[in-house]
């Protein structure tokens, strides 16, 4: 197996989170369901990479950037994690090696806290990536996260 690297992202990942994002609203794998435009993904990046409550990390295999997680807080000490794999990765395994090592990295300097990870009902390999990194199904989802997803989503919880 290739080695994998995580690092965190920079500006000049920004193309490479725009293509890999849209593909997943084209999958319907996103809440989004129309792809966005650059102008507008770029703006959206430069603020979430000011914010001291975001991370973003991108995944290399060798030297192919192959996906990106991001966390983002919801309250105190809770975050809401979505990642993502370019096209010509997915059905490869390094999605669940991507989130195992941002979780690791995420949580080296914080204590206490929840991660939540809302995937749409029909997102299979979604769910068995979550699953295989110890994330459990929640009966019932917060009501922050149900207003901004909707019930078209389920919730996995991971301490």
């Amino acid at each position: 197996m290739k080695k994998i690297l995580l690092k965190t992202a920079g500006i000049n990942q920004a193309k490479f989170l725009y293509i890999v994002y849209n593909h997943s609203v084209e999958n319907s794998f996103s809440k989004t369901k129309k792809k966005i435009n650059y102008k507008d993904h770029l703006q959206w990046f430069k603020n979430n990479l000011r914010n001291k409550y975001t991370r973003i990390y991108i995944g290399y295999s060798s030297v192919k950037k192959f996906g990106y997680v991001r966390y983002e807080k919801i309250h105190k000490n809770e975050y809401i994690v979505s990642i993502a794999n370019h096209p010509d990765f997915i059905g490869k395994g390094l999605g669940s090696i991507l989130l195992k090592l941002s979780i690791k990295k995420f949580k080296k300097n914080r204590k206490l806290i929840s991660i939540f990870a809302m995937i749409k009902k029909n997102n299979l390999p979604s769910k068995k990536i979550f699953i295989k990194n110890n994330f459990k199904l929640k009966k019932t989802i917060p009501k922050l996260l149900i207003k901004k997803y909707g019930k078209n989503f389920i919730c996995y919880k991971k301490k």
